[in-house]
């Protein structure tokens, strides 16, 4: 039962990278898994595990090689799957047809598999490289790198003690997997400052988060949207005549969450788009404006009462 489990977390963990791989492919604007589709698949990629073990069949599974034939040819689209399964529907009743891939001559599989494992490698590195590496994420990749070499250069001691997942790419996408399971209650961090409130306010706000999102290792695009946020919020409060103001930050796996507490009245609603004759408006509907500007690219925004004061909270995808 426990290699049973092993090997379908390597099967299941190699399936998601396939599937975010393919994804990627096809979508030119890609930043990060669309988690969605990803369930679908996977979702399927279950059922047909379940199929076939009812019918004592192979596990299926997205292959590796045929992701990196996809995106090295540029055939990504969804009626080659119409057309591709009656084929293998074929070649799976006709075993005499099968046997002529099964005697390829060596030096042309050898020639096929280099061709395809370049895209694969080069895909997996873009994905690596999508986002600022921290050290937790580097040590996770380094591990799963390490973990599939060590199998393929002493594999017989993987099968001799772990047959099930004697595999380079399954027992290293398993190490790879459970090290981001046991340091993922480490992602979570908190940052807090409590400056003065006077003309230079915003400046070390943009400052204070600018050294923040270095050190979390945060994407340069997220860095910048909250800076900004954060400086021209602070002008609302030097507007105000705000004595001091509270910022605290906190991240998790794929989100920033900022807050800023204060002692005073609770910023303007967000209006779902600015005017620009706001700018010349009561100080409200410029205070409006501001709050507009500031968050229109935070995936959430919410004021509550705090003790003493106002307490605003703003999220950002990251």
């Amino acid at each position: 039962m426990a290699a049973f489990v092993l090997a379908l977390v390597a099967v299941k963990a190699t399936a998601a990278g396939s599937l975010v791989v393919m994804q990627r492919a096809a979508d030119a604007s890609w930043t990060r898994p669309d988690a969605p589709p990803l369930r679908r698949g996977m979702l399927a990629n279950g059922v047909a595990i379940m199929a076939s073990g009812i019918l004592t069949g192979a596990v299926p599974g997205p292959a590796t090689a045929a992701v990196g034939l996809s995106i090295a040819t540029g055939t990504l689209a969804r009626r080659i799957a119409a057309c591709g399964v009656p084929m293998l529907v074929i070649l799976a009743l006709c075993p005499k047809i099968v046997a002529l891939f099964v005697l390829t001559p060596a030096p042309v599989k050898a020639a096929m598999l280099f061709y395809v494992a370049g895209f694969i490698m080069a895909q997996g590195c873009q994905l690596t490289t999508a986002r600022l590496l921290d050290t937790r994420r580097t040590m996770i990749v380094a591990f799963g790198l390490s973990s599939g070499l060590a199998v393929a250069i002493a594999p017989q001691i993987f099968v001799k003690t772990l047959p099930a997942i004697a595999s380079p790419l399954s027992f290293g996408a398993l190490m790879a997997f459970l090290a981001n399971l046991v340091t993922l209650p480490l992602v979570a961090r908190r940052a807090e400052l409590t400056m003065a409130v006077d003309i230079q306010a915003g400046r070390r706000a943009s400052e204070w988060f600018a050294n923040v999102a270095t050190n979390w290792g945060l994407k340069p695009q997220t860095a910048i949207l909250a800076e900004r946020a954060l400086a021209e919020l602070t002008d609302v409060f030097v507007m105000r005549g705000t004595q001091s103001l509270s910022l605290s930050t906190r991240r998790a796996e794929d989100r920033v969450e900022i807050g800023l507490t204060w002692d005073g009245d609770p910023l303007p609603d967000r209006a779902a788009s600015g005017r620009a004759e706001d700018l010349l408006g009561s100080m409200e509907a410029q205070e409006r404006f501001v709050v507009w500007m500031a968050t229109r690219e935070a995936q959430r925004f919410s004021q509550r009462r705090a003790a003493g004061g106002t307490e605003a909270r703003l999220e950002f995808e990251d």
